[in-house]
């Protein structure tokens, strides 16, 4: 083959491998001469980009930023959040749970049979022999006797004393503990087949949405907290898209060699909505109190800003495209530590970019000195200031 023929060859072969076997598609070489596309500060993410890339937003919204005062919390179970199943009578117990089963109101716990339920039905039976003349000193005494019996019988099964299942416990062969409120069982559970004297435990339930946070405060913030002031309970991770609102008090417990004071919050959800998912005992979380004498100003999560050398950016989602952003320059204020005033670039309602903001500041996109696209993979691709493309 002379060189003639092979020169054509590799001019083609050049031009075919020059970005890469089209593993993506680029925009049309420009022609020589031509004047270069505009750069600008708008960056295409298509809902495949933003799938890719993992990109989601927050709102602009207005916040007392700078007298918000944020305290480590724990959750714990509240007063009533725990109930206790022990054995009315002495006998042979017989759990109908096991740990950590979920249970409602109603349900059966436990049966307890043997000689204390025998002797107890016993007494139950003679007091309801109802006796000839209802005037009678004794008749009268028998009634009150069986009103006492039924009583104490029904708090026995933990069920009310007009409830249906009373009336079949007259015959049955052991008495059984039926849940006074919905829970999950605890761990520890009486032994199948032991004996138990009465007032034994048999077991324990645990409602896990009836929470309190106990927080810890410092004490030279006493002078300024209320337990009127407003107050939510925030979760440790993504704090600014959760919270629930909450009600303060003062505990009683301080410790004094690290200088705080327990400061208890009930979370109320707005509307009757249920807990969320991280408000469960043991879990850790914030307790999120608004001071007097602050006012309100626009802010986003401080999440959503992001340091690009010595500046620090934000993306801001176009409100007549939702299909780019617009890469802007913080001009920012006071943060809380979660949320940051923003001074201009944003109004409220507007959307920022959180998930996805460090991708999108690697790319280099929406720099005054570079251009570019991205590929539906969430691959960036810079423009040649020429016109040959690749």
């Amino acid at each position: 083959m002379t060189s003639s023929r092979l020169i054509p060859i590799i001019v083609i072969l050049t031009a075919v491998i020059g970005c890469g076997e089209k593993a993506h598609e680029h925009a049309p070489a420009k022609a020589a001469g031509a004047e270069p596309a505009p750069v600008t500060n708008r960056i295409p993410i298509p809902a495949s980009v933003r799938a890719n890339l993992g990109i989601t937003f927050a709102t602009v919204e207005t916040r007392e930023v700078r007298t918000t005062r944020r305290y480590p919390g724990r959750f714990e179970p509240d007063a009533d959040a725990r109930r206790e199943y022990r054995a009315p009578v002495a006998g042979i117990v017989e759990p109908l749970v096991t740990p950590y089963q979920a249970v409602a109101a109603g349900a059966p716990v436990a049966r307890i049979s043997g000689r204390g339920w025998a002797e107890l039905q016993r007494e139950w039976a003679e007091s309801r022999v109802v006796g000839s003349d209802p005037a009678d000193a004794v008749a009268q005494a028998r009634a009150t006797r069986r009103t006492l019996i039924t009583a104490q019988v029904a708090a026995a099964a933990g069920i009310a004393v007009d409830d249906a299942r009373l009336e079949a416990l007259a015959d049955a062969p052991a008495l059984t503990v039926y849940a006074r409120a919905a829970g999950i069982i605890e761990p520890a559970i009486a032994v199948s087949g032991s004996a138990v004297d009465a007032g034994a435990p048999l077991a324990a339930t645990l409602d896990p949405t009836r929470v309190r946070l106990r927080a810890s405060v410092p004490q030279g913030d006493l002078a300024t907290l209320r337990d009127t002031l407003p107050a939510r309970i925030i979760p440790t991770t993504a704090a600014w898209r959760d919270a629930v609102p909450a009600r303060l008090a003062f505990a009683l417990e301080a410790d004094p060699t690290l200088r705080t004071h327990d400061l208890i919050a009930w979370p109320k959800p707005a509307d009757g909505a249920a807990l969320p998912a991280w408000a469960r005992p043991g879990v850790t979380a914030q307790l999120e109190v608004l001071l007097a004498g602050g006012s309100p100003e626009l802010a986003i999560p401080l999440a959503a800003t992001i340091r690009d050398g010595l500046e620090t950016i934000l993306f801001r989602r176009d409100p007549a495209d939702p299909d780019q952003v617009i890469r802007l320059s913080g001009d920012l204020g006071a943060n809380d530590g979660e949320w940051v005033e923003v001074l201009s670039g944003v109004a409220k309602g507007d959307q920022v970019v959180v998930g996805g903001i460090y991708q999108l500041k690697l790319s280099g996109a929406g720099k005054a000195e570079l251009g570019g696209h991205f590929h539906a993979d969430g691959t960036f691709h810079a423009e040649d200031d020429g016109g040959g493309g690749h």
